[in-house]
């Protein structure tokens, strides 16, 4: 279309406009709250897991394959932009402790001995547990997915109310 005819108000050239600012502005406002929104479902995950305490009354030895520590300093995220999108994830340097946590598990008895004993517990125990289930992931990402939908429609919006003034 001649530049002219989009001078003379026809309101196709505006429109053409404004939607290449959508087009250029949106990916960043879009990958900008995601970037925002990893870290704090790290943190409400952090805030909602359970505290726990060592049946040896101190720091306990870590589940195999499980980074040392409190589950609720184990939550991080990370963020990865690329041409085609951007991502968050949220994951935890202990993922056994945290299925466990979820999941619960019966009481342990022992088998070949008369009492339970490892590495870190003050003195042998004759069982352990049970533990009740506390999926405390599911709600908090249900309340995330809440936030996460409001902030990227608030940005979509002021997207388009920025490409709307053109």
């Amino acid at each position: 279309m001649p530049l002219l005819s989009m001078m003379q108000g026809d309101g196709l050239g505006t429109l053409r406009l404004r939607l290449t600012l959508l087009r250029d502005t949106l990916p960043q406002a879009v990958a900008d709250t995601i970037e925002r929104i990893g870290p704090e479902v790290a943190s409400m995950l952090s805030d909602a897991a359970p505290a726990g305490k060592s049946a040896a009354g101190g720091e306990s030895m870590p589940m195999e394959g499980d980074a040392p520590g409190r589950l609720q300093e184990s939550f991080t995220s990370t963020f990865t932009a690329s041409a085609s999108g951007a991502t968050t994830t949220v994951s935890t340097t202990q993922p056994n402790k945290l299925a466990l946590v979820r999941s619960g598990h019966r009481a342990v008895f022992p088998v070949r001995k008369r009492a339970l004993m490892w590495p870190g517990l003050a003195h042998p125990v004759r069982r352990a547990g049970p533990v009740a289930p506390n999926d405390f992931v599911t709600p908090v990402l249900a309340d995330a997915a809440v936030q996460a939908f409001a902030e990227l429609g608030a940005a979509v919006g002021a997207a388009l109310a920025l490409a709307a003034e053109g």
